[in-house]
């Protein structure tokens, strides 16, 4: 190569370095930007010129994203934007100072004053409140570092961003400091920016009722991309799993693949999620947080075992999906239960979802019918049992995965069916596997059935403690016109009412 054609080389690097962030990262730091570095550099690029006003990227511990929207970003938006207030924010006045630090020498580096001619203002020593003189503008830009809940006075900005607004699981989990940033947010932060400025949110989720939380809608379950917030704003969301579980994956990843495979391998991964508590997992990875207390269930009723108690009796329940491919779930779940009639304790021994053809669940059925020779199998009475019911007989037959299957009446709601499970598992007596790969997730979407799209989890143990705790549903209704026959205990419980001998007692013909 001549010396001309490297000098052309070199001009085109450098002018899609002012250009482009990712290509400004990449001419000014030591690393290439991975797949999720450059959706990252995109969405700040985007909000930095004006076209997102609204930003949010979530993302797992340790994947750089404070390097990337910490400090590269405002180095760059310094640099492009004349006249740039910008204000930036962390969970600490300390940790805010820190990445204006970092933001100071990498703007007074010889890389970046070699793209924009650009230097600190010498006079000015307060790393909270700093000025980038350029060569080629009257107006200069201005940095300023604020920690969350410190109050923010100064001119009005037009960037905002937060980086981390919690600095551990503690501050997280405490009600005030999440009432106290929230409020910082409302009555500080936004009234800090001027009209239309754009914000941008990074962070790792730590609670579900985090910043983020309180902006996103109930119904949000990890999407990318744009989301209506509860305040009417559209939100441009960049949620990147550690572990992806999402079909509709921003990064267009095959399940259960790394985010970034040069550096957190899966077997990394996998060892960390073995590590971690379900809580921290599911909320610090793969930006999932769940409350411990859900509505319905309680994270701490539900118990942990290494290996199963001898004596058991194996049964299992499915939830089908009614169409294949029709976007529902499939699943099927295996428990093992001990003790005397009733009072057993249930394990849950084994456990299959997926979005999957009928021929493709059904034999997963008979795999854990072979596995386990359940007593009983237990299944919603309706559509699917009349129209696959036969077919899956057939190979129950053919494959000598013979198993009596029992069909429950779908009466009541879906948290009325699930009461027999939801009350062993309040008296500590539900046990999940602490070592399979599937229970953590299992629990975390069963904390979650009634806010999350997928509510399978729940029906299909609901189906499992209907059938080990002999709870079959409620009868079918009694006509209005119905007499008990003389003598019978509905007939002395109707005599009693209407000779007034028995107001106390709740009787099924009050209402008539």
């Amino acid at each position: 190569m001549t010396t001309a054609t490297r000098a052309a080389s070199l001009r085109r690097v450098r002018d899609k370095a002012r250009r482009d962030l990712a290509s400004y990262a990449l001419f000014c730091g030591d690393y290439r930007p991975a797949r999720h570095h450059r959706l990252m550099c995109a969405s700040l690029q985007m909000a930095i010129e004006g076209y997102l006003k609204r930003v949010m990227i979530l993302a797992p511990p340790g994947a750089a994203k404070s390097t990337y929207s910490s400090v590269y970003a405002p180095s760059w938006a310094l640099a492009k934007i004349q006249g740039l207030q910008l204000l930036a924010c962390s969970h600490t006045q300390s940790l805010a100072d820190d990445f204006s630090r970092r933001t100071r020498s990498q703007v007074r580096s010889a890389r970046h004053v070699e793209l924009f001619g650009q230097h600190v203002d010498p006079s000015e020593s307060n790393v909270r409140s700093w000025t980038v003189l350029s060569p080629t503008s009257r107006i200069d830009s201005r940095y300023r570092a604020a920690g969350v809940q410190v109050g923010i006075a100064g001119r009005r900005s037009h960037l905002g961003i937060i980086d981390d607004p919690f600095r551990s699981r503690k501050d997280a989990d405490s009600e005030v400091v999440r009432e106290g940033s929230w409020q910082w947010y409302l009555t500080d932060f936004r009234p800090r920016l001027l009209p239309g400025a754009p914000i941008i949110i990074v962070n790792t989720r730590w609670h579900e009722d985090d910043i983020a939380g309180r902006i996103l809608p109930e119904s949000y379950n990890g999407e990318s991309g744009w989301v209506r917030a509860r305040d009417g704003e559209w939100w441009f969301v960049l949620s990147i799993q550690a572990l992806c579980e999402r079909e509709d994956d921003i990064l267009g990843r095959a399940i259960g693949e790394s985010y970034w495979p040069d550096y957190y391998t899966r077997a990394i991964l996998e060892n960390e999620r073995r590590i971690q508590t379900p809580r921290n997992w599911s909320a610090l990875y793969q930006q999932r947080p769940s409350p411990d207390e859900g509505g319905y269930y309680n994270r701490q009723w539900f118990q942990w075992y290494d290996h199963l108690p001898a004596n058991v009796r194996y049964y299992g329940a499915s939830d089908y999906a009614v169409t294949d491919d029709g976007g529902d779930w499939t699943v099927h779940v295996v428990g093992a239960a001990v003790g005397p009639r009733m009072f057993e304790d249930l394990y849950i021994v084994d456990y299959w979802t997926g979005q999957a053809a009928s021929d493709e669940w059904i034999q997963s059925f008979i795999d854990l019918v072979l596995r386990y020779r359940p007593v009983e199998w237990a299944e919603e009475n309706g559509q699917i049992s009349r129209s696959l019911g036969p077919v899956i007989d057939t190979e129950q037959r053919r494959q000598g995965a013979q198993c009596l299957r029992s069909q429950f009446p779908v009466a009541g709601d879906k948290a009325q069916r699930g009461q027999a499970f939801r009350a062993v598992a309040a008296q500590r007596r539900v046990y999940l596997p602490r070592h399979a790969p599937w229970s953590k997730d299992l629990l975390e979407r069963l904390l979650r059935w009634q806010t999350a799209r997928r509510d399978d989890d729940h029906d299909a143990l609901a189906l499992l403690g209907r059938l080990v705790y002999g709870m079959r549903g409620h009868a079918e209704p009694k006509p209005r016109n119905y007499r008990p026959a003389p003598g019978t205990y509905d007939w002395l419980l109707k005599v009693t009412d209407e000779q007034g001998m028995n107001h106390a007692r709740k009787s099924i013909y009050r209402s008539n």
